[in-house]
């Protein structure tokens, strides 16, 4: 039988925690263990403690969303983390998807939408205790890619250019065609699209645009 999933709150909200930790108690296979009124409480949680979802207010207090979802995604990165914000900026979707957060709501979406997002990440994370068969051997980039290579990662595979990257990354272009090597010589491949295709293949990141790869490769290298 299939584990709870287990989720921690993060919301400087006190009405906002209350009614998540109700809705939550109130869904089968959902167990809400914590919530905290600030970052460095919720960080200070993942430090000893395991949660399957972090759900994170972007505009929390003194540590603000940013750094709670980054330190959060260092800390444990095998949880999710879902952004709930009053934002529809999509610069800031962007940021935090590069900085380790797996999905971004609007505090205004329907509860079912949080509930339905919770539980396609959580299954993910306490039905993969062993990886797939024949999947073991293409595991390596993982462990070896850097944060700044995970963030670029992540930018790739929501179809940026080299130029965008720069921009989001404040990062000279130079250092992102280093990075953009690594990362064919890390994925075994020539082009950003072989290396986003793999990445994908391997759960790294999620496909947020369909876009000519290729051509920024012919563009940008």
């Amino acid at each position: 039988m299939t584990r709870p999933i287990t989720v921690v709150i993060v919301d400087d909200d006190f009405i906002v925690r209350d009614s998540l930790m109700s809705l939550l108690n109130a869904t089968s296979g959902i167990h809400p263990v914590a919530a905290f009124g600030n970052g460095d409480h919720a960080i200070r949680y993942a430090s000893e403690h395991s949660a399957d979802v972090y759900l994170v207010d972007l505009a929390i207090g003194e540590t603000n969303g940013y750094d709670t979802t980054a330190q959060l995604h260092s800390i444990s990165p095998s949880s999710s983390i879902v952004i709930l914000t009053n934002s529809s900026s999509a610069s800031a979707e962007i940021a935090v998807s590069a900085l380790g957060a797996s999905a971004y709501l609007r505090k205004t979406a329907n509860p079912s939408a949080i509930v339905s997002t919770i539980q396609n990440l959580g299954r993910r994370i306490t039905n993969s205790s062993e990886p797939p068969p024949g999947t073991e051997d293409r595991l390596f980039p993982v462990a070896e890619l850097t944060e700044r290579e995970h963030q670029v990662l992540t930018l790739l595979g929501h179809g940026l250019s080299n130029r965008e990257i720069e921009e989001n990354l404040f990062l000279s272009s130079s250092a992102i065609k280093k990075h953009m090597s690594a990362l064919f010589k890390k994925f075994e491949t020539q082009s950003r699209l072989e290396v986003v295709v793999k990445a994908a293949e391997l759960g790294m990141i999620r496909l947020a645009t369909l876009r000519d790869w290729s051509s920024d490769d012919k563009r940008e290298s």
